[in-house]
């Protein structure tokens, strides 16, 4: 195999790289990772300018050009998902008031969608199955409802992984 060289802005995939005692969830990445033969290089965000700002593009490549095909599977494709989960959530309160409480740089989540969000904010791979404390956080970024907080707990504690 030939190397190859991957330039980050990411420094946290220089651990996952040395760790000796990766938990489960760096321990699937490491044996993924070491498939390839490759070295990382760690460069801020603000250095390395055009890499960096290719995840910030506001619209998807596919909206733009319907002949697109993506290279990568779609087991990969984290972004995309997460836009498409608040699009519905968006979609299921177009017509709902939103109730007293909910912080304004938050979505409010209808019942119908909780545990979607849950799935999202718990059971996806880009998360690899935090507990209680992460996932909250990870879901009260963007995402609230009144019982929030009893609810990640319910599905933490329910959570087979």
């Amino acid at each position: 195999e030939t190397p190859f060289l991957v330039w980050t802005d990411h420094r946290n995939l220089e651990y996952l790289c040395t760790t000796k005692r990766p938990n489960p969830c760096q321990a699937h990445w490491g044996l993924f990772f070491g498939r390839f033969n490759f070295s990382l290089s760690y460069c801020p965000g603000s250095k390395n300018g055009k890499p960096d700002a290719l995840p910030r593009l506001h619209s998807p490549v596919e909206e733009e050009d319907p002949t697109f095909t993506s290279i990568f599977p779609s087991s990969v494709t984290v972004r995309a998902l997460d836009l498409d989960l608040e699009a519905r959530v968006k979609l299921a309160t177009m017509d709902q008031p939103v109730p007293e409480g909910c912080p304004t740089d938050r979505l409010f989540v209808p019942e119908q969608l909780w545990s979607q969000v849950l799935q999202w904010c718990h059971g996806s791979p880009l998360f690899c199955h935090p507990g209680f404390p992460r996932t909250l956080s990870v879901l009260r970024q963007r995402f609230w409802w009144p019982t929030v907080r009893k609810d990640v707990r319910e599905f933490v504690a329910a959570c087979p992984a």
